[in-house]
């Protein structure tokens, strides 16, 4: 067996390693089924590279895909990341990604609204690539191999004025869309006119501004804030007024390649009501059970599963609230395969670092380390070559202080069994 070496280069003078600890918490398998868990990842990677569908002939536009980018001009990553059993743990700063000790000495950030503040909005397969989105910041792509290669596509300049009201595919590949906060932020947005749609294509490193026809047919007065993948896995829109004046709507998008539909705010709240665990496909349901029993009394149990190729899906109690609110039991993870009635290849779900996996028939259990008081795990998604990425947030009620991401792989990943 060989023995695992962690190491992280940084390419770029903004970002610096900081001395490692020891004892700063290393991820527990169960060794009965540790293989199936690695097995899982290493399905999953290939499965995402053939997510993608082909584009329908009306379907929202998106930059032509190159491909990876070439030449003298390429970019260079931010870090290349070797990762190991011990997890390696990064801390969102002022200038990207820095790593750290462990979450108990992030930076002191002054609490600030959700809205405000920059955290991982979402981790998205793109590809064999997983792509983070992060508010006020832009895209951080992660390029699996020996070493991961950690890029940086800084947006902060369009992106800082707002906020991440959605993620979801154009054509394949991620797309974000922005919109001015007015509750939190107000008299502290960008400009009206700002582009508010970004589209990252497979393989580059530039995003560009996207349009999307669902959104084209919401008038000036409104915008879009809340975005949610409903029943028949059609998207639903609210749209809040730009100024006191105008009212908030809500719309049905369909699959966004053609113009959206008003609707009262019944039939929003009704579609996008969580799905029940039965509605989950395949082994995703056995996860569901196994991990929203874990709720106490009081607590709403909620999980929130993003489905590679498609979107964000919720599930929960019958009748219960898609909010991620304070208070609920969460659990965070991504699906591959279909979402609909079609069996789903493999599933992931985390909370306060209990991990739960599902390739077909078998399920298994792992362990990341656990967080200080105050800090959550807030998205999980496969890194590629039996690696896992999870986001973790220093979290009081709606606020965020410190906010990041940890990469680690399964300790028989890096022992080479």
């Amino acid at each position: 067996m060989l023995r695992a070496v962690t190491t992280t280069y940084f390419l770029k003078s903004d970002y610096r390693r900081l001395p490692g600890r020891p004892n700063a918490g290393t991820p527990k398998f169960s060794r009965r089924i540790a293989p199936w868990l690695l097995a899982a990842l290493i399905a999953w990677g290939g499965a995402c590279s053939r997510q993608a569908a082909p584009p329908a002939p009306s379907a929202p536009s998106a930059p032509e895909n190159t491909g990876p980018e070439q030449g003298p001009e390429a970019p260079r990553p931010l870090a290349l990341i070797r990762p190991g059993p011990v997890p390696l743990w990064f801390e969102l700063g002022p200038a990207g990604p820095v790593q750290i000790p462990g979450p108990d000495e992030a930076s002191l950030v002054p609490w600030a609204p959700w809205t405000a503040a920059p955290f991982v909005t979402e981790l998205i397969p793109s590809g064999d690539s997983l792509v983070m989105a992060v508010n006020r910041r832009g895209f951080l792509v992660w390029v699996p191999g020996e070493a991961g290669a950690l890029y940086g596509v800084d947006l902060s300049a369009a992106w800082d004025p707002f906020t991440v009201g959605g993620v979801f595919y154009i054509e394949g590949f991620p797309a974000a869309l922005l919109y001015r906060d007015r509750v939190f932020r107000d008299g502290d947005g960008g400009p009206e006119t700002a582009e508010r749609v970004w589209v990252l294509p497979a393989g580059s490193f530039e995003a560009r501004p996207g349009s999307v026809p669902a959104f084209e047919g919401i008038d000036a007065l409104r915008e879009i804030t809340v975005m949610r993948l409903g029943r028949e896995d059609s998207w639903y829109f609210r749209a809040e007024g730009r100024s006191a004046e105008t009212n908030s709507a809500w719309f049905r998008g369909g699959g966004l390649s053609g113009p959206a539909e008003p609707v009262d705010f019944g039939v929003f709240r009704n579609a996008v009501r969580p799905y029940t665990i039965d509605d989950a496909p395949g082994p995703l349901r056995a996860l569901l059970k196994a991990g929203l029993d874990g709720a106490e009394s009081g607590e709403t149990p909620l999980a929130r599963v993003f489905f590679s190729g498609l979107g964000p899906r919720y599930y929960g109690a019958e009748g219960g609230a898609a909010e991620e609110a304070p208070g609920f039991y969460r659990l965070t993870g991504l699906a591959e395969g279909q979402a609909g009635n079609q069996e789903a290849e493999a599933a992931l779900l985390l909370t306060s670092g209990r991990g739960l996996y599902a390739i077909r028939d078998a399920l298994g259990e792992f362990e990341l380390p656990a967080l200080p008081e105050g800090f959550v795990y807030t998205r999980l998604g496969p890194g590629g070559n039996g690696v896992l990425i999870a986001a973790w947030e220093e979290r009081q009620d709606w606020n965020v202080a410190a906010a990041g991401f940890l990469v680690v792989t399964a300790p028989e990943t890096a022992g080479g069994l």
